[in-house]
């Protein structure tokens, strides 16, 4: 769901081409008819436009224009040969909502081996369009333009535009529930598993405010499909994925140069059709570049207090669990609710000193973090979150906050830390909220573990200057100050850090790599003498964005059985979405050539290990699935399993 025609091109994929490839069926809503500063047509019936530069083109072909464009780019992903010899099925659909809504949209369908793309184009005015035709009632105080605005903002109505040759003959007119009940209605029809929107929350560090520090029509359009989302029954449980916009070309570029050149294509192919596109830095810089809002964690599984794994995923911001049933067999999904308000995708689970699990997150309407504990070791799941605030309290800073992650700390209980609002980091202990420093360019997703002597340290990704570098702080003891080391070794990041433990107790720090070397895994390890590495290494890798997923070495300190060969294990999303691992070459050691483990997953996956010593896989597949495979055995050499479904 975006505001443009061109918004999913150049800030969603190669995402949705992947969905395409996988074939699975993808479906686009438009919100606005992205007509910009056209003037109106003055003619009853508008001629077919010609949409090259140079044409003086009114609102409604300028539009049509745009639709075209978006055809031409689905075209290339469904893997037809050029951009025009798709056979698009266009028509007027009808859609009814809740509350007895019906209304009229634009539809297109093509389809070809096996893929299948839907386009629906709403055609709201957007944002630029300053003429009072845009409003449903001429009385209507709120200004012309910025029409998804107003509705979001001031429940105002407003009235579509017919681009030239739509086959929706009337005008339809929309309020704020309308919209709403809108989207509900189409998800009702498509059954949507996993729903794209852009960025609701856009970083104050980029962009004008008066425009929502990206654009007026991304943001209002993101926060009224995700209100939509919520809405949903709990029979059609969606995962949501937030994509930034404008501001990702403020970001290191982190798409190799066959997904640039592939998204140079798309984009190309739309662009032919409109005539507005220039060549400046924005339009050089977001094809080579994706970044969630929100990333996917990776720290979202766990084991209980009896040793049976547990995993957690957030569907419409409410929170899921699946368990082990003490067998071969997994139980669930079960709801476990939300603290009153949605929650950001990335959750932190953790076991405290009692043997309960404990889950962190983000709400996303408070911009509070909250947890639910376990009731019990073993145990069931009250619906009581506990709140433990923001570190900006109230101000409007609190909104910028990353998601949590948490280690555990000297006297047995948690130690929270999240991006604060200026760009820093800030830590949640009994004592309340306390600002480390480190801005103001660091990034949400955060990388949290306690030493083999008790020490707590944290690593993040920042941008400062339009590079990414790695931070990091840490402890000279257990329960001390934190401290920023300065020079922190690594190669350019392009991605959040995970962290995990060797056998022998160091850390190694890994992470997605930047410029010339995206798509690669970078790492910076301690050496036995607990001296951090002068010079990281690239791993190489299989492409994709996002954090890296990473499982310590089995050992009996941390509760597990004596295994053989013992290893780090790491797997991350790769170019086509699906997943690819590697693990150590031996205990301590460098790492193996990467394999491609197949699938088509959203978000990030995680990695576990059971008390025998196996490792598990684990992710959400591009169905809105949770997918498994595991060791068939404990030990560095064993095999996996393939991937299979849990509940």
């Amino acid at each position: 769901m975006v505001a443009h025609q061109d918004d999913d091109i150049l800030f969603m994929n190669p995402d949705l081409a992947n969905a395409i490839t996988a074939r699975l069926p993808v479906t686009t809503v438009y919100l606005t008819a992205g007509e910009g500063y056209a003037k109106p047509s003055p003619e009853p019936d508008i001629p077919a436009p010609t949409c090259r530069p140079g044409y003086k083109l009114d609102r409604e072909q300028y539009s049509a224009c745009r639709n075209d464009g978006a055809r031409a780019a689905y075209a290339l992903m469904l893997g037809f040969p050029d951009a025009t010899s798709a056979d698009w099925r266009t028509e007027a659909l009808t859609v009814n909502g809740p509350n007895g809504l019906r209304r009229q949209v634009e539809f297109s369908r093509a389809e070809r081996d096996g893929r299948v793309v839907n386009l629906i184009f709403v055609n709201l005015p957007e944002w630029a369009d300053k003429h009072a035709d845009t409003k449903a009632d001429p009385a209507d105080p709120t200004g012309n333009a910025a029409s998804l605005f107003h509705l979001w903002q001031d429940n105002s109505r407003r009235v579509t535009v017919l681009p030239a040759g739509s086959p929706v003959r009337t005008r339809q007119s929309y309020d704020r529930e309308d919209l709403i009940n809108l989207l509900i209605g189409l998800c009702q029809r498509f059954r949507p598993t996993v729903v794209r929107v852009q960025d609701p929350e856009p970083d104050l560090r980029h962009g004008a405010a008066d425009r929502l520090h990206d654009h007026r029509d991304h943001v209002s359009g993101a926060r009224l499909a995700i209100l939509a989302m919520r809405r949903l029954p709990d029979t059609q449980r969606v995962q949501v994925i937030t994509y930034r916009g404008y501001n990702i070309q403020h970001g290191p570029v982190n798409l190799d140069a066959g997904q640039q050149r592939d998204k140079d294509e798309q984009f190309a192919a739309y662009a032919h059709f409109d005539q507005q596109i220039t060549n400046t830095a924005g339009y050089r810089g977001w094809p080579q570049r994706l970044y969630h809002r929100y990333w996917g964690g990776t720290n979202w599984v766990a084991r209980t207090a009896s040793g049976r794994l547990q995993a957690f995923a957030v569907h419409s911001g409410g929170l899921r669990t699946w368990w082990q049933d003490g067998g071969s067999g997994w139980l669930g999904p079960r709801d476990l609710g939300d603290p009153g308000g949605p929650l950001a995708p990335a959750v932190a689970v953790a076991r405290d000193a009692d043997g309960r699990l404990r889950v962190f997150a983000l709400r996303l309407d408070t911009f509070q973090v909250v947890c639910l504990t376990q009731q019990r070791p073993d145990g069931d799941w009250p619906r009581r979150w506990a709140n433990l605030g923001n570190p900006h309290g109230k101000s409007r800073r609190a909104r910028q906050i990353g998601q949590p992650v948490v280690a555990s700390a000297a006297d047995g209980g948690f130690q929270v830390f999240t991006q604060n609002g200026d760009g820093g980091l800030s830590t949640r202990t009994v004592d309340g909220w306390q600002d480390l420093g480190g801005g103001p360019g660091v990034q949400d997703g955060l990388a949290a573990i306690t030493d083999s002597r008790g020490r707590i340290e944290v690593f993040a990704l920042a941008v400062e200057t339009g590079s990414g570098v790695l931070k990091r702080w840490h402890q000279s003891e257990s329960g001390a100050a934190f401290r920023l080391d300065p020079d922190f070794p690594g190669l350019e990041p392009a991605g959040p850090p995970t962290v995990a433990r060797s056998a022998d107790g160091t850390l190694d720090v890994v992470y997605r790599l930047a410029g010339e070397h995206a798509g690669k895994i970078g790492h910076t390890w301690q050496t036995g003498t607990g001296e951090w590495i002068g010079k990281p290494e690239i791993l190489d890798g299989h492409g994709g964005v996002g954090p890296v997923a990473a499982a310590s070495a089995p050992h009996p300190r941390h509760g597990i059985a004596e295994t053989p060969s013992p290893r780090i294990t790491l797997c991350a999303t790769n170019r086509d979405g699906g997943v690819s691992a590697t693990r150590q070459s031996a205990p301590d050691l460098g790492y193996l050539d990467w394999t491609d483990l197949g699938g088509l997953v959203v978000h990030q996956p995680a990695i576990a290990v059971d008390p025998g010593g196996r490792t598990h896989l684990f992710a959400v597949s591009g169905d809105g699935k949770l997918v498994h495979r595991s060791q068939i055995e404990p030990g560095g050499d064993a095999p996996y399993t393939g991937w299979t479904r849990l509940g």
